[in-house]
């Protein structure tokens, strides 16, 4: 066979097969981030939901889940926003600490009034990147009532991380931006002062884990 005939062969059966791989490159991203959320919602079920387990305990696992599952240091970053860039590397970190302490207490609590509730993925979006939206419902028990949750999956082929979560339609990051954004307003601009008000929030749902 001529080469130039053997290339126009090649070429058109590149043409051809490429449509075909590129979908079931998508398909392998979103089954696979389908199937991590999927894993996420077993895991947290059964380890957060342990009858008789202590609030420290579950406050433990919420946060090996969080190391597993979330990439809390981009999603501390990105709602902290622009005064990220204008805080110290002190403020940085003690942030980035009392963050995830905030949301470790807040979640533990909230599991401590797990009451059945499933959770079930519908479907996803590969919207490039390495990044899958993966839209679940959280199903009360009865199925009377279902509240759709959307999971922002980042890393392609690599580790999975979770950087945002939507409740009916509302980001919970975009959420705490805007609340974080002004308080930083409201102390003129300083991030010591949404800091030293983030420390109160987990010293309150400690006080209030303590007194249950």
């Amino acid at each position: 066979m001529a080469p130039a005939r053997r290339r126009f062969l090649a070429g058109l059966v590149a043409a051809i097969l490429a449509p075909a791989a590129f979908a079931s490159a998508v398909a392998a991203s979103t089954d696979r981030a389908e199937q991590f959320i999927r894993e996420l919602a077993s895991k947290g079920i059964e380890l957060l939901t342990e009858e008789g387990l202590a609030h420290d305990e579950r406050v433990r696992r919420v946060r090996g889940l969080m190391t597993d599952y979330f990439d809390i240091e981009a999603i501390g970053r990105w709602v902290l926003g622009r005064h990220w860039r204008r805080a110290t590397a002190a403020e940085r970190q003690e942030f980035l600490a009392l963050f995830e302490d905030w949301i470790a207490l807040g979640y533990a609590s909230r599991f401590g009034e797990y009451a059945g509730q499933t959770v079930l993925v519908i479907r996803s979006v590969d919207l490039g990147n390495g990044t899958v939206v993966v839209r679940s419902k959280v199903v009360q028990p009865g199925g009377t009532e279902q509240i759709l949750v959307d999971w922002r999956v980042h890393g392609g082929s690599g580790s999975l991380r979770i950087v945002d979560v939507a409740v009916e339609g509302t980001s919970m990051s975009q959420t705490v931006r805007s609340d974080f954004g002004s308080t930083v307003r409201q102390g003129g601009g300083k991030v010591s002062v949404l800091i030293g008000a983030l420390r109160d929030k987990v010293e309150s749902l400690k006080a209030e884990a303590a007194a249950q």
